[in-house]
This record gives structure tokens, C-alpha cells and sequence, in this order.
């Protein structure tokens, strides 16, 4: 009866004596729930294992953020150091070019001296021209009164 089947660990599930009652006995609900109990520790190490991996990625993507932090660093110390050369060389290149354009502007200078200069040499080589000229006349005049000096007297 239903004492003895208790007992045995068959008791049926549903309303007693309903001729449409499930009857899943205790054995079965224990078969069906340690089923259920493997699919979920089955699951479980899935997902365990799958963490696992996911930790595992995570740390590898830690460790490639790290070296590219550290690259992004040195790119921007490289970066820095160029900026300061380029600015070093900016005031090389502009104190350059004003000892430059002060040479240019002594060179002008000079030049217009030279040319000064040139008038003034000019203007004095054709005082001496015509200082010759003078002196050669007297020469030649020296000369003919010597001639006729020498002829008078001879």
C-alpha cells in the first residue's frame, strides 16, 4: 500500500488514486535532478575554463597595453626631442640669417666706399693726366729754349 511503497522510496507525485496522476517515483526525480546537477557542473567547468581563458586574454591584452604605453612614451620623448631640435635649429636659422643680412648690409656699405674710393682715384688720375700734360710742355718748351740756347751760342 502507500505505507509500504513510502517505505521503498517509490511514493507516486500527484493527487492518490487520480487514474491521470504522474507517477514519477522518488528514484526518478533523484535520477532526473542528479542529471540536471551534472548538466549544471558540466556547464559550470564550460564556464570556469572559459573565464580561464578569458582571464588568460585579459592579461595578455594587459600585458600589450603595457608595452604599448610604454612605445607611446618613447614615442613622445622622440617626438619632444624633435620639436627641440627643430626649434634650436629655427633660432640657429634665424640668428643666421641677421649675421647675414648684417654682412649684407657691411658689404653695401663697402661697396659704396669702394666706389668712392674709385671717384676719388679717378678724379686724382686725371689731375696727374693733366699735371703730365703741363709738364710735358714745359719739357717741351725747356727743350726748344735749350736748342735755341745751343744755337745761339754756337
Amino acid at each position: 500500500t502507500a505505507a509500504a511503497a513510502a517505505a521503498a522510496g517509490n511514493v507516486p507525485v500527484g493527487t492518490p488514486g487520480a487514474a491521470t496522476a504522474p507517477t514519477t517515483t522518488n528514484d526518478e526525480l533523484v535520477k532526473q535532478l542528479a542529471n540536471v546537477l551534472i548538466k549544471s557542473m558540466s556547464a559550470q567547468e564550460k564556464t570556469n575554463a572559459t573565464q580561464k581563458e578569458t582571464n588568460a586574454t585579459a592579461a595578455e591584452f594587459m600585458s600589450a597595453q603595457k608595452e604599448a604605453n610604454a612605445l607611446q612614451g618613447k614615442t613622445n620623448d622622440l617626438l619632444t626631442a624633435i620639436v627641440q631640435t627643430h626649434d634650436r635649429n629655427i633660432k640657429t636659422n634665424t640668428s643666421k640669417i641677421a649675421n647675414l643680412e648684417d654682412g649684407q648690409e657691411t658689404n653695401t656699405s663697402d661697396i659704396a666706399n669702394l666706389k668712392d674710393d674709385q671717384e676719388a682715384t679717378t678724379k686724382k688720375i686725371a689731375v696727374l693726366e693733366e699735371e703730365l700734360k703741363a709738364m710735358k710742355k714745359e719739357l717741351t718748351a725747356m727743350k726748344k729754349a735749350a736748342q735755341n740756347n745751343s744755337g745761339s751760342t754756337g
